[in-house]
């Protein structure tokens, strides 16, 4: 129930709006053609005009759908062992997350416009292209959704920042979750599970590209900065619950051989027994110390389970399997159109 999306139907649909109005846009101009060399620009303007909308339609989509499975997980392990209502834990969150993303929205445009020009400008996009054709004076609107692409860029990344710090905050001074109820944090596990997936399924997107040109260097080099540094921060999470639950587990386990040493070493009077096995009562208690001791030390400090580790090894494996797939599509159809 707490990973279920809780999207405004009517936010949900105005990416697939974009997509499909920026696609037929795109069409009307020309830009969408099979027929130019892998090498010229027009072709790379042919892979841009497909992969841009989708992109950015992807992006879009996927920073509403992860802020509400971070929203539902946060107010979830919230709720845990508290009397308060996980529906308003959830707009409590909500809120907290929005108010947040609400103040980078000048700086992400900002960026986004010198990113974008930058971007454009280091490959040559600006040149002037090799065969003149009719359609080449609108260029403009395909250079123009270069901007929203690289707003939604920064946008996802900037909520996942934000996701991720209000998530540290909360772990680190106010997780109440026992040693013994680790499975109540697998929310934290599906939101990192869900990050994953549109992070990658972005990059898989992008080689769609390789259909209609040669991906240049620098995007390969983008694309794999990129991943690496995805998935070391998507697991920040799951590291800083494993830190806290680990020193939790310290005190815990310096209280209890605390307590057995006063035991091993209270002093006898004359109404205690001589021998500790005539004890019952201290006898006991020793004997529950110990086994809470051991089932403390063997409890699990880690909220990822197999499945979790099945899904994200399924991920990473995406962007192999779509440059490899790419790469068949491209040489069947350069076969078929030869």
């Amino acid at each position: 129930m707490y990973f279920r999306m809780a999207l405004n139907p009517s936010s949900a649909l105005f990416p697939l709006i974009y997509l499909f109005g920026a696609w037929a846009v795109n069409y009307l101009f020309g830009f969408m053609s099979l027929e130019y060399p892998k090498q010229s620009s027009l072709a790379r303007d042919a892979g841009s005009a497909v992969v841009l909308p989708l992109l950015t339609a992807l992006l879009w989509w996927g920073k509403l759908v992860s802020t509400s499975f971070a929203v539902k997980a946060l107010s979830y392990v919230a709720s845990h062992r508290r009397s308060r209502n996980i529906t308003k834990l959830a707009k409590t969150f909500e809120h907290i997350i929005y108010t947040n993303l609400k103040k980078f929205r000048l700086i992400i445009f900002v960026c986004a416009c010198l990113i974008a020009f930058s971007y454009l400008y280091w490959e040559g996009v600006f040149a002037p292209i090799e065969n003149q054709e009719q359609q080449s004076q609108y260029r403009y609107v395909l250079l123009l959704q270069a901007l929203p692409f690289w707003f939604c860029i920064i946008n996802f990344f900037v909520s996942l920042v934000v996701v991720f710090q209000i998530s540290k905050i909360y772990i680190t001074k106010y997780l109440r979750v026992r040693l013994f109820e680790i499975e109540e944090l697998s929310p934290l596990c599906n939101v990192v599970v869900v990050y994953f997936l549109i992070s990658f399924l972005a990059v898989t997107t992008y080689t769609i590209n390789g259909i209609f040109f040669v991906l240049p260097d620098v995007d390969i080099y983008i694309l794999f900065f990129s991943c690496s540094v995805l998935a070391f921060f998507l697991f920040s999470p799951i590291f800083l619950v494993q830190k806290v639950l680990k020193n939790r587990k310290e005190i815990m386990l310096e209280r209890i051989n605390n307590s057995l040493n006063e035991q091993m070493l209270m002093n006898t009077n004359g109404n205690s027994y001589r021998r500790l096995v005539d004890d019952e009562t201290r006898l006991q208690f020793i004997s529950d110390l110990l086994i809470v001791r051991k089932e403390v030390n063997q409890a699990p400090l880690w909220p990822m389970s197999v499945p979790f580790t099945v899904k994200i090894i399924l991920i990473l494996m995406l962007p192999i399997l779509s440059w490899m797939g790419a790469g068949v599509v491209s040489q069947s159809l350069k076969v078929l159109l030869a």
